[in-house]
């Protein structure tokens, strides 16, 4: 006999899977002649399209709206088409299994040096010219770029790619303390970095920046876990440098230069939002799902705690995974600024600080 707790345990069940299944997007049905359309152009040699010629097999079917429809099977993931692109894969299976044997790089390939090879697997990069010898380079060079896998460099004077995703790992010294600017962290519900995410972010990083910004002249060092992006605004430069700390991805930025830093500030925590926004957005299919926060970290009371670290034993720790890492999210501090009221950290059980807001206005809107 069932009691009371579980007859509303079960109707709670029975009325989220509802309001789960409500939430579908419905399909309208010339979408689904526009998609029988297209996975009739798929064969065995012919594995994607001219978008010219998708958009008139989603005329001759009566869709109007092509980009939502192809948007639309692109999340489903029936078809591959980025915004701008210039084709549409109709093998999505196809086009990953491309794109794995590209970055893999077979050990023997004639077309290929032996130092170039050397230079993809220590380095990370890989010359165009190895690319060009692939059948459909042109589409796979352009959307690993649309993906977020490569991005565009010079290396020994020869056009070239990074590759963030098989660089080598890089362990951070201690020279990226020694800043006047507050470093920034990108935090996750999870406190965990999302698969994938951080390489994508390198890329999409310096590839939006040099779209507010041409001629950045200086050349990004790219590894799978850690990069230094020189980025040049108004002819000053600043290291910035992005760390993939597991939970957590710590960004800290080293002018070369005295002087005001808040108009710089102000245009990488933009375009910061912007690349996270994109990488978080539909069309980014596993990474649709991610939240993100932007926070600095809280003087008050990180490296002064009288207890052992949890993660580390050692009192007043400084380690960037300290177990007892207090963080103040943007939002609140911006709240806080334009309220005009304090930040009080109550980490210390026996008394309250107050967390200097002015410490990190360069990051807030003033």
């Amino acid at each position: 006999d069932e009691g009371d707790d579980v007859r509303k345990l079960r109707r709670k069940l029975f009325d989220l899977s509802n309001g789960v299944l409500n939430q579908e997007i419905l399909m309208p049905v010339k979408w689904l002649g526009f998609e029988a359309a297209l996975s009739q152009k798929l064969s065995p040699d012919s594995k994607y399209i001219p978008v010219d010629e998708a958009k008139q097999e989603a005329e001759a079917c009566g869709v109007g709206e092509f980009d939502h429809a192809i948007k639309f099977l692109h999340r489903q993931g029936v078809v591959v088409h980025h915004s701008g692109s210039s084709k549409v894969v109709l093998d999505p299976p196809w086009l990953m299994n491309r794109f794995t044997k590209v970055i893999s790089m077979p050990g023997k390939l004639d077309a290929l040096s032996r130092h170039a090879l050397d230079v993809f697997k220590q380095k990370g990069i890989m010359f165009r010219e190895y690319l060009e010898t692939l059948e459909d380079a042109e589409l796979l060079e352009e959307l690993m770029q649309k993906f977020n896998l490569i991005c565009p460099c010079q290396h020994d004077g020869k056009a070239a790619f990074c590759v963030p995703s098989i660089a080598p790992a890089m362990k951070p010294g201690k020279e990226l303390e020694a800043t006047d600017v507050p470093s920034l962290f990108v935090t996750f519900p999870r406190q965990l970095v999302p698969m994938g995410l951080f390489t994508k972010l390198q890329v999409k990083l310096i590839s939006e920046w040099e779209k507010r910004f041409p001629n950045q002249l200086a050349t990004p060092s790219f590894y799978c876990n850690y990069s230094l992006l020189p980025l040049i605004i108004d002819g000053d430069v600043y290291d910035v440098y992005l760390i993939d700390l597991h939970e957590f991805i710590k960004i800290t930025v080293s002018p070369k230069q005295d002087g005001n830093h808040f108009k710089f500030a102000s245009h990488l925590l933009a375009t910061l939002k912007k690349c996270l926004d994109d990488l978080k957005s539909q069309d980014q299919l596993f990474l649709s799902m991610t939240s993100y926060d932007l926070e600095v970290e809280c003087t008050c009371c990180f490296g002064k705690e009288e207890r052992k670290c949890s993660r580390h034993h050692e009192i007043q720790c400084h380690s960037d995974r300290c177990g007892h890492r207090h963080f103040w999210k943007l939002s609140d501090l911006q709240r806080f600024y334009n309220d005009q009221s304090p930040a009080i950290c109550r980490s210390d059980k026996h008394w309250s600080k107050v967390f200097d807001i002015k410490s990190v206005k360069i990051w807030l809107s003033t």
